[in-house]
């Protein structure tokens, strides 16, 4: 898996996340890096402000079976959690260990954004 941040100025515009063939289904990568890019929006780098926690948030990357249908991916997320649940049909389980990881090191600096 690899992963490219693109960026307007300070703000980004989209994360790009690319799979191996096997950990995720064709056509997906496009669809999933737009609802990361949407989700990662919603939270800012949390720096060494006052009041801002310093505890790691908390990534989850579950797969299950009984999605609604129609539905791929679903993002739940708190304070001190990320929690993505996607249909067992689109990520393989190693594809959802390795976005964990890698979702995991990213937010290790990160908070929800004001308002959000």
């Amino acid at each position: 898996m690899t992963i490219e941040d693109c960026y307007d100025g300070d703000e980004i515009t989209m994360i790009v996340i690319r799979f191996s063939g096997k950990d995720l289904k064709a056509g997906f990568e496009a669809e999933l890096s737009e609802m990361i890019t949407r989700q990662a929006k919603r939270w800012v780098e949390r720096g060494n402000r006052p009041g801002h926690s310093a505890c790691p948030i908390h990534v989850t990357v579950a797969r299950r079976h009984d999605l609604p249908t129609g539905v791929r991916v679903a993002i739940e997320d708190d304070e001190d959690y990320i929690l993505y649940i996607f249909d067992k049909d689109v990520i393989s389980q190693e594809g959802a260990d390795a976005l964990r990881r890698m979702l995991a090191g990213r937010t290790l600096t990160w908070v929800r954004g004001a308002g959000v």
